[in-house]
């Protein structure tokens, strides 16, 4: 995060629906959801899953500088 350029932008995304490895990761830095894909707000992005987008379960949270 520190050698993101003013006016970038860091996508984190995981295979996973764990909140370790998703909503614990991003909480508290500036992420937020991405617009435009459909999915459930989990913490600071969105959730994606056989049961809400007929998807394998992802996660998706975006920084924009």
């Amino acid at each position: 995060m520190p050698l993101l350029k003013s006016g970038g932008r860091l996508v984190y995304s995981v295979c996973t629906v764990f909140p370790e490895e998703t909503v614990e990761v991003t909480s508290g830095l500036g992420f937020a959801a991405p617009d435009g894909i459909p999915g459930e707000n989990m913490g600071d992005g969105i959730l994606l899953a056989p049961h809400t987008t007929g998807t394998d379960a992802m996660y998706i949270a975006v920084l924009q500088t």
